[in-house]
């Protein structure tokens, strides 16, 4: 999770899982993410309010959305269907914003 001005507030694993990343690359994963999230939210100015993004990578998927006190990136096992990872983002406290 990072703040609003792209500060790494918290970072934490699932017990019993490797992480993907060292935790000295926690900030270079954020800032893609923020880029990622800033990219989607400039084109708010067409499409409507911005909730959130979701990516799939071949090791992983990422919800990354904007909350009350800043961002989240929610990591999940690429094994979970496209679908059960969209009703995961629907119980986030997602922000809907413009550009």
């Amino acid at each position: 999770m990072a703040s609003d001005d792209g500060e790494l507030v918290f970072s934490a694993t699932r017990p019993g899982m490797a992480p993907y990343s060292q935790e000295t690359d926690d900030q270079f994963l954020l800032l893609g993410g923020l880029i990622i999230d800033g990219v989607a939210q400039r084109q708010s100015q067409w499409l409507g309010k911005f909730g959130f993004v979701y990516v799939a990578y071949e090791n992983a998927t990422q919800i990354i959305a904007h909350v009350q006190k800043g961002y989240l990136i929610l990591t999940i096992e690429p094994s979970v269907p496209a679908g059960e990872v969209l009703e995961i983002a629907k119980k986030l406290p997602i922000v809907y914003t413009f550009a």
